[in-house]
């Protein structure tokens, strides 16, 4: 947990969620992805002026391209620059995933921690998390899996998640919440095995395991090296010859895209516990999305101590996003206000340019005035 954004015990954050949802307001939605315009400020409010000059200024200072979507429900105030774009969301497709799992187990949560996956030695993906760490043959719950894909952005547990649920039930959930909003959604395996099946249709043959030593190799060019060693070919053979060629050509797909203003409306329905059945099941999960140790540089960063921000980040080559709801951790009026925010940074050299780039992002949404006080 990261203590310089996330100043309160995680009991008086239960508590505090709990009680902001079960004193949630319910604003009209109806219209609010077709309302959100592309490069577009929403309406003339004055935070929204004042956010849509600095995200101006912002990106012209820095090599990258900005998108973002920003709502306070409570208002029905919004800003969206280049919201109605196709971004590449990374592990932003974690949060479906989360959905469609607490969908199917909130009639018996015990089930969380009941049910039990067993881990084997194929499963290992590389990324964050725990999961690797445990070893081949291990059960392990629902509930642990779902922390440490939420939290620590863990792969390994994603796809044992997305192998249980199956992955047609987290497209289902998707087309049905916004048939335009949502591409295919893959398991995090895939992304790999499709991104290096441009160097050679072979690549659709790897493993995880595979995968995993790929990844662990630097630099670039020696990676490569191994790669056309576990294809079995010369290292001229390969058809291309840079990642940066791959992933142009794997985010050409459009896979595992969304639209800002899409992905904002899903948590908004999240905070206005839309998406369960059960008060408690997105208490749940906002309490788990309010612990997540990474992009602890990006959008919260950008925020006061005292703010809760349960999110969810995203990250791959070139690309960086950041979903959450945010408010105050000192609200305690019947209707706290809360601000939704999707945010992601595209085509920057580094992940360190473009984490900053969201941290200012989160400046500006404070600066602005859009958070709640």
């Amino acid at each position: 947990m990261d203590q310089s954004c996330f100043l309160v015990p995680k009991t008086f954050v239960t508590l505090l969620l709990a009680f902001c949802v079960a004193h949630l307001s319910t604003p009209a939605s109806a219209g609010i992805a077709a309302g959100a315009v592309t490069g577009a400020v929403k309406d003339t409010s004055h935070w929204t002026l004042k956010l849509r000059k600095s995200l101006d200024q912002l990106e012209a200072a820095h090599p990258g391209q900005l998108g973002i979507y920003v709502k306070d429900p409570e208002s029905g105030q919004s800003l969206s620059l280049r919201g109605e774009e196709a971004w590449y969301i990374a592990s932003g497709v974690k949060l479906p995933v989360a959905i469609t799992l607490l969908q199917k187990f909130e009639n018996d949560p015990i089930s969380l921690d009941r049910t039990k996956l067993q881990l084997s030695r194929e499963d290992y993906l590389d990324g964050g998390g725990a999961t690797n760490l445990q070893p081949p043959g291990r059960l392990l719950s629902i509930r642990y899996l779902l922390e440490q894909m939420l939290i620590y952005s863990d792969n390994t547990a994603s796809d044992l998640l997305i192998r249980h649920i199956g992955l047609n039930a987290v497209n289902n959930f998707v087309q049905e919440f916004a048939p335009d909003g949502f591409s295919g959604i893959t398991r995090l395996a895939d992304v790999r095995r499709d991104m290096y099946s441009f160097f050679h249709p072979r690549a659709a043959q790897l493993g995880n395991p595979d995968f995993l030593d790929l990844w662990n190799i630097r630099p670039e060019r020696a990676r490569l090296r191994h790669l056309a060693k576990l294809l079995r070919l010369k290292s001229s053979e390969l058809k291309i010859r840079h990642l940066d060629e791959a992933f142009t050509l794997y985010y050409a797909q459009k896979l595992n895209t969304a639209k800002l203003s899409t992905y904002g409306v899903l948590l908004e329905k999240l905070v206005e516990s839309k998406l369960f059945a059960r008060e408690s099941t997105t208490r749940l999960l906002l309490e788990i999305l309010a612990r997540t140790a990474t992009g602890r540089q990006r959008l919260r960063a950008g925020f006061p101590g005292h703010y809760i921000f349960a999110h969810k980040t995203g990250t791959q080559f070139k690309r960086a996003c950041d979903f959450g709801i945010s408010w105050s951790g000192q609200d305690l009026s019947p209707k706290p206000r809360r601000l939704v925010i999707a945010a992601c940074v595209r085509d920057f050299k580094t992940t360190r340019e473009a984490e900053t780039a969201l941290k200012k992002i989160g400046q500006a949404i404070y600066s602005s005035g859009a958070l709640p006080r």
